[in-house]
């Protein structure tokens, strides 16, 4: 097989880094608005089970 080679090497310095990571401020969104769905949840059982 031939290698498939980029014909100008200063192209691919060019390009900007792709960051896939969440930023710590979003996963602390992330974590709050799972913390409030639980206790809604908890909120709700408990109204149901009438304790």
């Amino acid at each position: 097989m031939a290698k498939i080679e980029e014909l100008d090497e200063s192209a691919a310095k060019m390009r900007p880094k792709k960051n896939h990571q969440p930023s710590t401020f979003f996963v602390f969104v992330d974590y709050i608005f799972l913390f409030l769905f639980l206790g809604f949840l908890c909120f709700i059982i408990f109204k149901i089970l009438g304790v």
